[in-house]
């Protein structure tokens, strides 16, 4: 190997470093709201028990999880758009890509943030919506979500989030 073949090679790798390293960036999540729940969530029939924070922009919605600790045990991403995100300790690698194909474990988080991003639209009241593979309560008075609760119809896996609003 040559001097001037080894200088190609850093070249060469610095380039691929650098644009390897420019890679999508998120723009900045700004909310406009949040709001705290306290969520219940009995995945494969294991019952889990967290504190969140709920915040809500012009275009995406995001759901940090907590249990004691100062680092979150899942923080999820719903927009804008079709798109979103998950990491942190209860989703292993982390996910990324379309709502219409999350992960099993995350399906109903998805679910739920399609109500969560729509909830100005619904009256107060109770309303139980059903999808193909959902169903959903939702309480909502004074204009505010009260609580929500999302059943699986496949996996029979409960979400409910009762919000301290």
């Amino acid at each position: 190997m040559t001097a001037h073949s080894l200088g190609k090679g850093i070249w060469l790798l610095a380039c691929l470093m650098i644009c390897g390293c420019a890679t999508h960036r998120e723009a900045p999540f700004i909310p406009t709201s949040s709001t705290l729940a306290l969520v219940q969530w009995r995945l494969e029939g294991s019952p889990l028990v967290f504190d969140a924070v709920v915040a809500t922009s012009e275009d995406a919605l995001k759901i940090t999880l907590f249990k004691q600790a100062a680092s979150p045990l899942l923080e999820m991403q719903f927009g804008p758009g079709d798109q979103g995100f998950a990491n942190g300790r209860l989703v292993g690698r982390g996910w990324r890509g379309s709502l219409g194909n999350p992960p099993l474990t995350l399906a109903p988080w998805v679910a739920a943030s399609n109500v969560l991003r729509n909830q100005k639209a619904l009256p107060d009241g109770e309303r139980e919506i059903h999808t193909g593979t959902y169903r959903a309560a939702v309480l909502k008075s004074g204009g505010k979500l009260r609580a929500l609760s999302i059943v699986s119809e496949d996996t029979g896996d409960v979400l409910t989030l009762r919000f301290r609003n």
